[in-house]
Order: C-alpha cells, then sequence, then structure tokens
C-alpha cells in the first residue's frame, strides 16, 4: 500500500486511488455518551406516541476505511459501525433505525463515495434512498413506492475536485466524475425559506455545459444545491407529513 501524506493530515492512497483525512477516533468517553442521547430520543417518542421517528446515521468514508485496514494500524479502536450497532440496543424498539450501507462490505460502503469529496455520489446516494425506503416500508406497509432511476447521465467534460482534494493542497492527481438520474417524480411545488422556488440547484445549467470552469470549483453544492434552512415540497397527491433533519448528504 503507497500512502502518500498531504496537507492537513489528509493522505492519497494510491492503491485505492482515493484521498482520505485523519481517521475519526471514537473514545470509551464517546461510548458513554450513547446512553444519556439514546435516553432524549425515547423521551422524544414517549411523549409524542402519534409521530414515527427514525434515525438513519451515515458513516464518514474514514470510518470505512479504517474498518476496512486500509490505515494499519491506526484503526484499532472503537469502530464508527461498533458506535452505530451500541445505540441501536438503546432505543425504543418503536423507533425505525438503520445505517448508510448496513449489512455490505466495508469495499461496497466506501464506493458509495467520491474519492476526492466527503459526500456520497449520486449512486451511494441512492443507495442511502432505496435503505430509507425499506426502512419506512417495515413500519408503515402503506409507504409510496420506490423510485426508480428512469436513465443515469454522466455529465460529459466535467472533472470534479472534490472537498478532499481541495483541503489537501488542491490536490489534481485524481477527479470524480458526477452522475446524474433522471426520476419520474411526482408533482409538487417547491418553497425555500417560505417562497417560492423554481430551481434549488443548477442541474439544468450544469447539462448545457453552463458551469464554473474554475477547477477546483464546488461542483457539488452547485449542481445539487447548497444547503438551507428549510426546503418545503408539497405533492399534490397524498396528505401524510415528512420532517427531515439532516445534512449536505441529502441535496442529491
Amino acid at each position: 500500500m503507497c500512502i502518500r501524506d498531504r496537507l492537513n493530515g489528509y493522505k492519497f492512497f494510491e492503491e485505492e486511488q482515493r484521498i482520505c483525512g485523519p481517521p475519526r477516533i471514537y473514545r470509551e468517553a464517546d461510548r458513554q455518551k450513547l446512553p444519556g442521547r439514546a435516553q432524549f430520543y425515547n423521551h422524544l417518542c414517549a411523549t409524542h406516541p402519534q409521530i414515527r421517528f427514525y434515525i438513519f446515521p451515515t458513516l464518514r468514508v474514514e470510518d470505512w476505511c479504517a474498518i476496512a485496514g486500509v490505515y494499519g494500524d491506526a484503526h484499532a479502536y472503537f469502530a464508527g459501525d461498533d458506535y452505530v450497532r451500541e445505540f441501536r440496543t438503546l432505543l425504543d424498539s418503536s423507533i425505525g433505525y438503520g445505517w448508510a450501507a448496513e449489512g455490505l462490505t466495508s469495499a461496497e460502503a466506501i464506493s458509495w463515495y467520491y474519492r476526492t469529496d466527503h459526500h456520497w455520489c449520486f449512486d451511494g446516494a441512492y443507495n442511502a434512498y432505496c435503505q430509507i425506503w425499506q426502512m419506512f416500508r417495515s413500519q408503515n406497509p402503506q409507504t409510496g413506492k420506490l423510485l426508480e432511476p428512469l436513465e443515469w447521465m454522466k455529465l460529459p467534460g466535467l472533472c470534479f475536485y472534490g472537498s478532499y482534494a481541495r483541503r489537501a493542497g488542491y490536490f489534481d492527481q485524481i477527479h470524480d466524475v458526477i452522475i446524474n438520474a433522471r426520476f419520474d417524480m411526482p408533482e409538487m411545488e417547491v418553497r425555500v425559506h417560505g417562497a417560492e422556488h423554481q430551481g434549488r440547484n443548477k442541474r439544468e445549467q450544469y447539462k448545457a455545459g453552463n458551469y464554473d470552469a474554475a477547477q477546483f470549483a464546488n461542483h457539488y453544492a452547485s449542481f445539487f444545491g447548497s444547503d438551507y434552512g428549510l426546503i418545503e415540497y408539497t405533492c399534490k397527491t397524498g396528505s401524510a407529513s415528512l420532517l427531515v433533519l439532516s445534512d449536505s448528504y441529502d441535496n442529491c
């Protein structure tokens, strides 16, 4: 295994053709916080029995790399998958729970992520969506149908150097491509921060070749859309409501 050190603790793993940051260390002190955190969610669930609660944590690609032994002996600590696995045992059984790439090998899980960025690539995000849909479906058989991609499309001519490439000193020896998918989405109204919003991302501009030509432009944020405090999707059919509290992993 050939590892080349970059800036800020980031490393380029030549065999895997991937940039990773420092492994995240889960100490025993972190483990001891789990019961208190689980108690909070259990109390929330008991206080609002009319609401279904679901938790779907995401491990970082560094967690999966540590599990796979990419860092060598550096992964000999309380591993991320042990952390999320133990948390499940502390939660009320009525709370839906799963984690991204649960049941997969570390190599399969790593393939969900860009090689130069900390986010999932599009097919990784779609796999996570399928897991979340199955989690919903197992507790509520009336969950709507799983949306399947009608077409997968690679954006031609676009080289994506992600957040890790930028943090590693603008490393440009590898890059990613951005894959998009087309779905038969239900008709809906989109509002961002309470105002009507026709497009929270620049997908159409990208497909037309209209995007920032700077080598290290943040194409993830531009193509999939930036983080907003509140986005509301109101479908023309159906009456159920779903509140999602999430981070930038949900942008795509």
